[in-house]
This record gives structure tokens, sequence and C-alpha cells, in this order.
């Protein structure tokens, strides 16, 4: 999968791509096979619900399993990226957020924020290089929480901390406010992300996001597959499957690896 002239030139101003089933159903079931495993809820870089056995967050779900780690290096996610990023990238992170339905508790929002903002203040990151990557293992409509984004958000770069509020999650990721906010969407709008299982995007590292909580019976699960730059390292003492000790440029997989 290549991208168009005009699709690279609408990432860089839109911040985001997004592809409707470019997965196939029996694709992603083979990934979900994979990894809704009572081995896989073993793994360190799991997280749950509070009061829950449901997973919240999977971390680096590729070092545990082959097929998924064929996946972080799949064709159609990987051409596209080395050309919006023009060089070799690594693989920073591959993460499963899961927001299970309200029969096993609901999940709770995320605020919005830019996904730069934790690798810069946590991993000390130089650039807003990484490409997120994310692949809905289930449909996602308007009832089960989409990620929204606000187009055009990823031009005002790194989002300063509002000190009136500095940190509202404990995370010390930077929260953006309600006037901010209304700001960016007064310029670029908001785009709620839906479509059937296998449905992708590919999002730049500053665009403003969040999601609401899901309160429907529908679960939405989010594989994201994170690359970074070689040019563009960073450290971490959270483990590996947080953030790689060593960087080297990841090479594709076949396009038929999850079958």
């Amino acid at each position: 999968m290549r991208l168009s002239i005009d699709q690279v030139a609408r990432y860089h101003e839109d911040g985001y791509l997004f592809f409707p089933a470019l997965f196939s159903v029996a694709e992603i079931e083979t990934v979900k096979e994979h990894l809704f495993t009572a081995e896989m809820m073993r793994t360190p870089g799991i997280s749950l619900e509070e009061e829950s056995n449901a997973a919240r967050a999977m971390m680096g779900v590729h070092l545990y399993d082959s097929r998924l780690e064929q996946l972080t290096r799949h064709p159609r996610l990987l051409l596209p990226s080395l050309q919006l990023a023009g060089e070799e990238l690594a693989l920073l992170q591959s993460r499963v957020i899961v927001k299970s339905g309200i029969e096993r508790r609901a999940h709770r929002s995320y605020p919005w924020h830019q996904d730069y903002s934790t690798w810069y203040l946590m991993e000390a990151m130089r650039e807003p290089r990484p490409i997120v990557i994310g692949i809905f293992l289930d449909e996602i409509d308007a009832c089960n929480a989409p990620m929204m984004v606000v187009p055009k958000s990823q031009r005002r770069g790194l989002i300063e901390r509002n000190m009136t509020d500095p940190d509202p999650t404990g995370t010390g990721q930077i929260i953006i406010g309600g006037r901010l906010l209304k700001e960016l969407v007064d310029d670029g709008g908001v785009v709620a992300l839906t479509g059937p299982a296998g449905s992708t995007f590919f999002m730049h590292a500053n665009l403003v996001h969040a999601s609401n909580e899901n309160i429907s019976p529908l679960r939405r699960a989010i594989f994201y597959v994170v690359y970074n730059p070689l040019s563009n390292p960073c450290t971490s003492s959270r483990g590996v499957w947080w953030i790689p000790d060593e960087w080297t440029a990841i090479l594709p997989s076949a396009d038929e690896c999850l079958m």
C-alpha cells in the first residue's frame, strides 16, 4: 500500500488519515484470537479496570506473540509510514486500549491531549515525529465511545500545560483546557472516527484527541502501532513493553502474515 501525493499532503495538513476496513474481518479475528488470551493477560504491560478483571490497556503485546509482532511490521502500516516520515523507522510501541461494555464496568474517558506530551515529558523525546496508527478490533460507532480528533490541531505544536490545573489526571500528561479546545475546534472542527472492524487511522503525535466513557454494552478495542524515526530516540525506565531499550530499523512483514 502506497499513499498518493494528495494523501501525504492531507496527512500533513489535517494531522491524520483514515481508511475504512483496511484489514479484513478474517485478519482482525486472527489478531483477536492471539491477543485476548489467558497468557497475554499475565504479561507485565497489562492494566486492569478498577475493581474489575477487564483489561484497560495492554502494552508491548508484540513482545509476547509472533503473529502480533508481524502485525507491527505489516506493509499496510509500515510502507505508508515510511512515506510520511521520509526516513527509517523503529517500533516505539504496541498497545491495545480496551473500553469494555458497561456490563464489565464502564471505561473511563480519556481527556483532550496530545500523545507527544507524554513522550516529551516522561521519555525526553526531542521532536513530535512518531506516527500513531490505530486499528479497530471492533466496529466503532457513535454509541461505544469513538475517538474524536481535532483536524489541523497538530500545527499548534506542543501545547503548554495549563498552570491553573497543571495535572488533573495525575499522569504527567498535558491535558488541554476548554477555552483552548474551543479555539482549536473553531479552526479545524472535530471528527469522530467510526467504522467497521479493520478500519485504520494514521495520526500525527501532536494531533489533539480524546474519547468519552463507554456506557454502551458494546466493547471498543483499538490496537495501536507507533513508529518513531531512528533520528528521534528516547529513553524510559518504565520497561521494554513501554519503550524499547534498543533502536533498530523495522522491516516489513508479508502482506498475508495475519492469515
